[in-house]
């Protein structure tokens, strides 16, 4: 029975049944589309999107695997990413919109989700908020522990307080966890959190960048004044299986330690989140404007992944930590440059790590309150009169609760972590796959269908290894330690 390449998997999207163009003619594989006027805007803002947290873990992973291993796993993840996002997500949404971004508006990720998998949006819904609510919890959470120190790390706000003799009460009172949060939420991320249009936050992610940068000089400083002094660490070719044995001299002791490592290499390049968000800027947003995005973005953070993970195993070598932030403090450091440019480079990188974070929490908040209007309104027509009208009460309800969550830590640290590993691999694997499985059965034929199957199937039990690596090792730690 022969196939016809224009069949549609049956949704109740009423986009999906206007005529598609043909998807091998030249005009519509996009050799003639121009690249968005906001191109490089976009750039910097998916850069940022994808530099979070994770990356401060990074350089200990990397040394771990090895230099070939590791800077081989970023290569495939980004390039996996890439694939995911644009046959995944890109692709299928314009086919959505009858390859036409100018008269119709672009939907959001459960809005996708609904017209190629239907009631499955439900279970995405849950997924996303969760994973989206982590992420902004776990931003505000280092950023307090950044700013107001830990036992491992100094804060840069008692240091200050100290350095300016504040009064003892004034002391007490801003360094209080409960308060700052409060505060640093109400006066530092409500603004943020509170702009209407991603573009908004070009300038911050800017900013977040220059930080970043700035965090990279500090290790390359860090790196030359080690080499002058004879003391750098050159980076492992291979694997340190012996590292691996401090989850125990055992085979599963030592695939248990593992398993902490990978998922930090393979989840280095999310940024499923941000894409259609993204799109909705782009002036025009069509197929080659956004891969080209998307591939430049993951290059850049991949390139600053693998100089990052090379100048910190330079600096420390074995010593280096799973938060390399621990290893950058004025006392590690002032042996190396001496204690003034100690402190400089320590408080430049925290404040650094302040300012992308802060970016990263703005940019995570459009797509969550997306995804909470469609919970309420799924795919009705109030939905757009609701965006409007209950902007700042979802905005408010969202804040609330992060900073209840952020407050409520560290007893909910490991759940937060638990659910993240669950929620972030069906939102940045599992969903794309079966969505671009799904799309490239309905829209191609041959050769071309075969490779989309083949891909999406690989992206999924990529993820659903990832996912289970969050599950398994709690339990089995678990009846390890009841035994």
């Amino acid at each position: 029975m022969k196939i016809d390449k224009r069949e549609r998997y049956p949704v109740e999207e009423p986009l999906l049944f206007q005529p598609e163009p043909d998807l091998l003619s030249s005009s519509n594989r996009g050799e003639e589309e121009p690249l968005c006027g906001n191109y490089w805007a976009c750039v910097f803002n998916l850069t940022k999107g994808v530099l979070g947290a994770g990356m401060m873990a990074l350089p200990r992973a990397v040394s771990l695997l090895g230099f070939w291993l590791g800077v081989g796993l970023l290569w495939l993840v980004a390039s996996m990413t890439w694939i995911s996002i644009s046959r995944g997500i890109v692709h299928p949404v314009l086919k959505l919109l009858g390859w036409d971004t100018v008269q119709s508006r672009i939907p959001d990720y459960s809005g996708l989700v609904r017209s190629y998998m239907g009631n499955a949006v439900r279970l995405f819904n849950i997924l996303f908020i969760a994973n989206a609510l982590g992420f902004s919890v776990m931003f505000l959470d280092i950023t307090a522990d950044v700013l107001l120190g830990t036992d491992a790390i100094p804060g840069v706000l008692p240091d200050l307080l100290a350095t300016l003799q504040a009064p003892s009460y004034l002391c007490s009172l801003l360094l209080n966890r409960h308060l700052f949060l409060a505060l640093y939420t109400l006066l530092v991320v409500a603004p943020v959190c509170l702009r209407r249009d991603m573009a908004s936050l070009g300038s911050l992610n800017v900013a977040g960048l220059i930080a970043l940068a700035a965090f990279g000089l500090s290790l390359a400083w860090l790196s030359v004044a080690v080499i002058m002094q004879g003391t750098a660490h050159p980076l492992p070719a291979w694997p340190d299986l012996a590292a691996f044995a401090t989850g125990g001299s055992s085979a599963v002791g030592q695939v248990l330690s593992l398993m902490t490592v990978l998922p930090v290499v393979l989840t280095a390049s999310g940024c499923h989140l941000n894409i259609l968000p993204l799109a909705g800027m782009m002036k025009p947003f069509n197929r080659k404007s956004m891969d080209s995005v998307v591939a430049v973005a993951l290059a850049l953070t991949t390139f600053f992944y693998i100089l990052m993970a090379i100048a910190s195993y330079t600096v420390f070598g074995e010593a280096i930590e799973e938060d390399i932030l621990k290893n950058i403090n004025p006392a590690t450091l002032q042996d190396i440059v001496g204690p003034v440019h100690a402190r400089l480079i320590s408080y430049t990188v925290r404040i650094a790590y302040v300012i992308s974070l802060l970016g990263s929490t703005g940019l995570n908040n459009f797509p969550l309150r997306e995804a909470i209007l469609d919970v309420f309104y799924g795919n009705s027509w109030y939905k757009e009169a609701a965006r409007e009208k209950n902007f700042a009460l979802n905005t408010g309800g969202i804040l609330l609760t992060v900073y209840l969550l952020a407050a409520a830590v560290p007893s909910i640290w490991q759940v937060i972590g638990f659910v993240g590993s669950v929620t972030a691999t069906n939102v940045s694997f599992i969903f794309p796959a079966i969505i671009m499985y799904l799309y490239g059965t309905s829209t191609f034929v041959g050769k071309t269908k075969t490779l989309y199957q083949s891909c999406a199937i690989f992206i999924l039990f990529v993820g659903a290894g990832i996912m289970a690596n969050g599950v398994i090792p709690p339990l089995l730690q678990a009846l390890m330690m009841t035994d």
